[in-house]
């Protein structure tokens, strides 16, 4: 479970260097988005084999769980629409999504940690 946690997080912290550059207006390196990407689907991998396998179907660990999994394929997801949905580099829409995808990743993250420290 370690290595869902240890996964995630890489990525939020890499999300945090993304979103300073978006917000400094510096141009991002296309490796560390790609990197981003990766850690995180890696991650909800991991965190759907761990709570098939270990919890009840039921139970408030999986529920932690589920929440987890559904709010990183939000993230996920926004992170992937935001570029085709809104062009323009900077905007209303454009900080909306970007705060979006934070918040929803932030929140699979917070998620995963209760639901590991529950485990």
């Amino acid at each position: 479970m370690s290595l869902a946690v240890t996964l995630l997080a890489a990525s939020a912290l890499l999300g945090l260097v993304l979103g300073w550059q978006y917000l400094r207006d510096t141009p991002r390196k296309l490796w560390m988005v790609g990197f981003h990407l990766i850690l995180g689907v890696a991650a909800m991998k991991f965190v759907v084999l761990f709570m098939l396998g270990e919890t009840a179907e039921g139970s408030l660990l999986r529920t932690l769980g589920n929440g987890a999994v559904l709010a990183t394929a939000l993230a996920l997801f926004s992170g992937l629409v935001k570029p085709v949905l809104v062009r323009e580099a900077k905007g209303r829409l454009a900080m909306s999504m970007v705060a979006l995808h934070a918040g929803v990743g932030g929140l699979g993250l917070l998620l995963l940690l209760a639901w590991a420290a529950v485990r």
